[in-house]
C-alpha cells in the first residue's frame, strides 16, 4: 500500500493511516521556542477533546491519555491510548480507529469552508470530503462516529482549550497530527493562518452573571422573608 499523500499543495488526507494505540501531536517552530504553559494548555486541551470522544464512541470504557516521548520540531509528542478495563468485541473494533476519529473530528471542526458546503462523496467503503483545496478520505466507521463526536459540546471545549492556547503563542507556526515521530511533515498540518479564533464563550459568562444575580436576588428576598417574619412576631 503506498503511503498517502500529506497536506502540502492541494492535499488529500487519508485518515486511515492513524491506527493503532499512539498518535502523535506536532507544534510547528524553532526548536525549543514553545513555551511550557502553551504546550500544557494544549496538550491538556487534547486530552479532554480525546476523552470527550472516547465516552461517545465507545461508552462503558474508561481511557487514560499519556505523553510517552517526545521529538523533533518546535515539539512532537506521542500520546497514547491505555483502556483502564478489558474491552469487549465493539470496543476491539473502535480501539482500532480511535485516533482516526479523533483526527477527523478536530480536521472537521478547525478546517471549514468560510463560502460554502464541503463536497461528499460517498462509495461503499469510504467517504471523501472536500473542504476548500483539501480533500479527506475516511473510511464509513470513522466518519459517521467522527459525526456523532464532532457535534458533542465536551469535543468541541476541548478543541477550544487546544487552539486558543496555540493561537496564543507567537511562536507556534503550525499544529500537526501524524501517525510517527519520524515523520518528515504531518499528516494533518494546520498553518497558522488557519487557526481558528476562540472568543471566550458569551453564553458561558452571561449564565454566570444570571447564576449570580439569581444568587443576590434570592440572599435579598430571604433576608425580607426574615425581617417580615420578625416584625409579625413583634406585632403578636
Amino acid at each position: 500500500m503506498s503511503k498517502p499523500a500529506r497536506n502540502h499543495g492541494m492535499p488529500t488526507i487519508r485518515i486511515d493511516e492513524f491506527r493503532g494505540e499512539t498518535i502523535v501531536l506536532h507544534f510547528g517552530g524553532a526548536p525549543g521556542e514553545i513555551a511550557t504553559r502553551t504546550l500544557g494548555e494544549a496538550l491538556i486541551g487534547f486530552a479532554e477533546t480525546a476523552l470527550a470522544v472516547s465516552a461517545i464512541v465507545d461508552p462503558g470504557h474508561e481511557v487514560e491519555i499519556v505523553v510517552e516521548e517526545t521529538g523533533p520540531g518546535s515539539f512532537r509528542a506521542v500520546v497514547r491510548q491505555i483502556y483502564k478495563a478489558v474491552p469487549g468485541l465493539l470496543s476491539e473494533g473502535i480501539r482500532a480507529i480511535f485516533w482516526a476519529i479523533v483526527a477527523t473530528a478536530i480536521y472537521d471542526q478547525i478546517i471549514k469552508p468560510s463560502d460554502r458546503p464541503p463536497q461528499i462523496v460517498a462509495t461503499t467503503d469510504e467517504v471523501t470530503v472536500k473542504v476548500g483545496s483539501s480533500t479527506l478520505v475516511v473510511r464509513w466507521a470513522v466518519y459517521d462516529a467522527s459525526e456523532n463526536a464532532k457535534k458533542n459540546r465536551n469535543v468541541e471545549k476541548g478543541i477550544r482549550k487546544t487552539f486558543r492556547a496555540l493561537e496564543a503563542d507567537k511562536s507556534v507556526t503550525n499544529f500537526g497530527i501524524t501517525s510517527s515521530i519520524s515523520d518528515p511533515h504531518p499528516v494533518i498540518e494546520i498553518p497558522r493562518a488557519d487557526f481558528p479564533s476562540f472568543p471566550e464563550s458569551v453564553v458561558l459568562e452571561t449564565v454566570d452573571q444570571l447564576n449570580e444575580r439569581f444568587r443576590r436576588e434570592r440572599a435579598v428576598a430571604c433576608d425580607q422573608t426574615l425581617v417580615e417574619t420578625r416584625n409579625t412576631e413583634v406585632v403578636t
